[in-house]
């Protein structure tokens, strides 16, 4: 496993090892290329992006990784995170 932490409002990166290396949260669209070359220099290919939540600090890599074999497991919708809370 390795951790990224990344400057403010960037999301931070875990990176899963193994056969099929797991990158969770893939950061802003504008940090894809530096993101994917960041894991492949870690684990090789990445075989599976994991999105938390459906915010442009964790999907904006999505694409990228895809587009290079990954597979995704993302939430179906963005759910309660951009519902407005009740007062």
């Amino acid at each position: 496993m390795t951790w990224r932490q990344r400057p403010f409002p960037d999301a931070n990166r875990l990176l899963l090892h193994g056969r099929q290396p797991a990158l969770v949260d893939s950061g802003f669209v504008g940090h894809a290329g530096e993101t994917a070359a960041w894991a492949r220099a870690h684990a090789g290919d990445v075989g599976l992006v994991v999105t938390t939540r459906w915010l442009s600090d964790q999907v904006g890599g999505v694409p990228l990784l895809q587009a290079g074999g990954a597979g995704s497991a993302i939430p179906a919708s963005p759910g309660p995170f951009h519902e407005e809370l009740p007062t």
